[in-house]
């Protein structure tokens, strides 16, 4: 089913924003979901012409949307090519994942550059593109001694030409930071925070402030040295 075309999926139990409706229909339009009701109300009312999706005996739900993955599989967003990432995201509709936000790891600059214009690439495939979202990039503006499983030898503080080259270099694939405030740097995360496309999601340990603005910052949760 193309985005362009019109199908109903009827017959199926239906969970809407308020109420389970079984059963049910959903109408879809335009790659807009136009109306929802219970199944005999069609009876009552005109449809344009369109495909039918039997979904008798099924559920039909609202998409999950991953806004933290590194993959799928056997494929990881920090290696993936764009082929493989559009398999990756074939297999997470497969399991009700209709968007995704993929991860990086902490890698050397320009490999992380790199692989985010890879991703970006994949977002613009027609059929599958659209599932994901943007990127992540976690690392490498992270505190050693709470790096997870990132690599310590790739760490490092913020600079602000890192900063102008994330943003400036990836065609506005990149849709959320993470840095640790403890870093040296600070300043660059100020920065960030200000531009256009961001979105500051600051989170402390006393406190969790949003600026709605455009792209996502999360600032990792800083660790206070006890004395």
């Amino acid at each position: 089913m193309g985005v362009g075309r019109a199908f109903l999926i009827r017959g199926g139990r239906v969970f809407a924003e308020t109420s389970v409706l079984d059963p049910g229909y959903v109408l879809v339009a335009e790659g807009r979901i136009v109306s929802v009701g219970m199944e005999a109300e069609l009876a009552h009312g005109r449809l344009p012409p369109c495909e039918t999706v039997d979904a008798r005996g099924l559920v039909v739900s609202p998409g999950f949307i991953d806004m933290h993955t590194h993959g799928i599989l056997d494929v990881d967003f920090m290696e993936s090519d764009v082929a493989s990432t559009l398999r990756a995201l074939r297999e997470y509709a497969a399991h009700g994942v209709t968007r995704v936000v993929a991860s990086t790891l902490a890698n050397p600059f320009d490999t992380i550059i790199a692989q985010v214009l890879r991703l970006g690439e994949a977002m613009g495939d027609p059929v599958c593109g659209q599932m994901l979202h943007g990127v992540h990039v976690e690392g490498p503006w992270l505190a050693a001694r709470c790096r997870g499983g990132h690599a310590l030898r790739y760490l490092k503080a913020p600079t602000a030409d890192d900063v102008e080259r994330l943003l400036g270099e990836t065609g506005g694939a990149v849709k959320s930071v993470t840095f640790a405030p403890e870093l040296p740097g600070s300043e660059c995360e100020v920065a960030v925070t200000r531009h256009p496309r961001i979105r500051a999601h600051n989170k402390g340990g006393d406190h969790d402030t949003q600026h709605p603005v455009g792209l996502r910052v999360h600032i990792a949760e800083k660790v206070h040295e006890r004395a």
